[in-house]
């Protein structure tokens, strides 16, 4: 499985300029952006040099089976064009839930609706989100998704797509999760020198580990 974490959005461009003139807090809270200027936001143009970068290593890897997406318009964006001839070649492109960011508080982490995703994105394929036309994970957005609920839709993940029937497969998703994916589901085992996949994901950097069952229940790799 190759997992990615999106190239760089908006919101994390927003947050680099936030922080350079020190001021508090994010610029994408609803105290901060009470008006969705920052709603479910797309690659800036270096978010999608940084997909674009992904593109000799997908060719690398031209037996992809299926291509596992976070609903959320950055990791989507940054799967289609990392991996374009994959999908001009007919390989699907699954919209999951369960790869949503960590949810709440920040308007950067709440989707487009169901219509809105489908409309610009119609190579998708958008039934595993069929249950919730808008973000199922919002509440009322004063409160921010905890680390063991992360951890949880993490596990749900791993489970929906351990009984999936392809063998090859790219996930494209976000730095938060994909911290909690590999830190509190996964039991990670790794040769020594190699990087930590543990470690915090770089905005457009992709990792590739086999993942597997343990033989006493959860998963590993």
């Amino acid at each position: 499985v190759s997992f990615i974490r999106h190239g760089q959005g908006y919101h994390n461009l927003a947050a680099e300029e936030w922080t350079k003139v020190e001021k508090p807090g994010v610029p994408y809270s609803l105290e901060t952006d009470p008006e969705y200027r920052y709603l479910d936001p797309e690659l800036t143009e270096l978010g999608q040099q940084q997909a674009k970068a992904l593109q000799a290593r997908a060719a690398a890897l031209p037996d992809v089976e299926v291509i596992i997406v976070s609903p959320m318009r950055r990791a989507t964006q940054t799967a289609l064009i990392g991996f374009e001839r994959t999908v001009a070649a007919g390989v699907p492109v699954v919209a999951q839930e369960l790869c949503h960011e960590t949810a709440g508080k920040h308007t950067c982490d709440k989707r487009l609706s169901l219509t809105d995703l489908k409309a610009q994105f119609p190579q998708v394929d958008y039934s595993e989100c069929a249950s919730s036309e808008e973000d199922p994970y919002w509440g009322d957005g004063l409160t921010r998704e905890t680390p063991e609920g992360i951890a949880e839709r993490g596990a749900k993940f791993v489970s929906w797509l351990l009984r999936r029937p392809e063998q090859r497969i790219v996930v494209a998703a976000h730095s938060g999760w994909l911290l909690a994916l590999f830190n509190a589901v996964l039991e990670v085992q790794q040769a020594d020198g190699s990087t930590d996949l543990r470690d915090w994901f770089a905005t457009g950097e992709m990792r590739t580990a086999l993942v597997g069952p343990r033989s006493a229940g959860g998963s590993s790799l």
